[in-house]
């Protein structure tokens, strides 16, 4: 049998900078901040023939770092 396989994807980096958004006191205005967010997708699909009609599959992983600058946590990877 013949089997078609398809890879693809994306990757999005942001870098942003000035004063904290979320500051709670005038004072930490002033502090100049630098926030980055890296986030990615990676996809797998196949498709195949069988008796009954075309088999399709497809698989989706997704991944997201932040800093945490702006708001005041520490930085975190989500899958």
């Amino acid at each position: 049998t013949e089997t078609c396989l398809r890879i693809h994807g994306y990757v999005r980096y942001d870098a942003t900078g000035g004063d904290r958004v979320y500051a709670r006191t005038p004072g930490d205005l002033d502090r100049d901040t630098w926030g980055k967010l890296a986030r990615a997708t990676l996809r797998f699909s196949t498709a195949s023939e069988t008796e009954l009609g075309t088999l399709k599959t497809y698989v989706e992983t997704r991944f997201q770092w932040a800093d945490g600058n702006d708001s005041g946590s520490t930085g975190t990877l989500r899958f």
